[in-house]
């Protein structure tokens, strides 16, 4: 349901005259771009990253699948619509970590989603797979020559041969409903009195009734939360006479709350429930990026 959403990379060739290449879309090489058949395609808007390895090959990564502060994992872009994973082409590869947000620097951050960037799975130095991870320096790894990436300021080369940074695929955070009902007990601005909770619990909808303007924003933030984790649909109320008047609001005091939340793994293990496959936030493809510079 809530989805981490993606559109290919933009190259350009660095070669005279550029041929006629510059602008295609697609991961940043030129055999993606050309590539015909939808298992050859380049990563597309909305498409989601499955794993490329392991018991669980070829399902669809969720966040929590990935432990925060890495390693990396492997995945392979796949349309949602047809199923179709685009591993026909090995330069699709793309890596996948999980860190904190407030660790990326102010490049990088704009394309994670829940804490999660992804780049181009093959190294800018002769190809092979960026597949380790170095829990000593927090970097990414090339083993065939030792080149070293930080993920945390859009993996540019910290140490070995690589002449250049992983190209980023840019991620966003999407799904999760929020219903919200303008109520007016009163009838103040309408012409009948109406409540509409009792409504979307027949619907089956968990409801949220903030009481105060502070409490818009964190009950907010947690319909959305309590949205994306169960695959609910979870409304708020907004009654007239709390949407018509004013407070002053602790941003801190909420954001600490917040982040005190436990996350989908912590729930699942203290109470065993398993939420539904499409209720928890899903990784895929965003928006294009422009500035990748590939050399054939």
């Amino acid at each position: 349901m809530s989805d981490v959403k993606s559109e290919p990379l933009r190259f350009v060739e660095r070669r005279k005259l550029l041929r006629g290449v510059a602008g295609l879309s697609g991961l940043p090489f030129m055999q993606a771009a050309l590539a015909r058949e939808p298992n050859e395609m380049p990563p597309q808007a909305g498409d989601r990253l499955v794993f490329v390895q392991g018991d669980r090959k070829g399902a669809v990564i969720k966040v929590e699948d990935l432990k925060l502060g890495g390693p990396q994992e492997l995945a392979f872009p796949m349309d949602p619509s047809t199923k179709t994973v685009r591993d026909g082409n090995r330069l699709n590869e793309v890596l996948v970590i999980r860190l904190k947000e407030d660790a990326f620097d102010g490049e990088t951050k704009p394309h994670t989603g829940g804490g999660v960037v992804a780049y181009s799975a093959i190294c800018t130095h002769q190809g092979c797979d960026v597949s380790q991870w170095k829990t000593d320096k927090n970097t990414l790894l090339c083993v065939c020559h030792g080149t070293e990436y930080d993920p945390l300021q859009r993996a540019a080369v910290v140490f070995g041969p690589a002449p250049r940074r992983l190209p980023i695929l840019p991620l966003s955070v999407e799904g999760g409903v929020l219903v919200v009902a303008g109520d007016d007990h009163g009838c103040v601005s309408s012409s009948m009195p109406h409540q509409s909770d009792l409504a979307m619990q027949a619907w089956s909808m968990p409801v949220v009734h903030p009481a105060n303007v502070a409490e818009y924003l964190e009950f907010g933030l947690y319909g959305w939360a309590l949205s994306r984790y169960s695959g609910n649909w979870v409304g708020l109320t907004a009654l007239s006479e709390v949407v018509e008047s004013g407070a002053t609001v602790d941003l801190d005091a909420i954001a600490q709350r917040v982040d005190a939340w436990r996350d989908a793994a912590a729930v699942r293990a203290a109470t065993g429930h398993e939420p539904p496959a499409d209720g928890n936030l899903l990784i895929c493809c965003s928006q294009p990026r422009g500035d990748v510079i590939i050399d054939l």
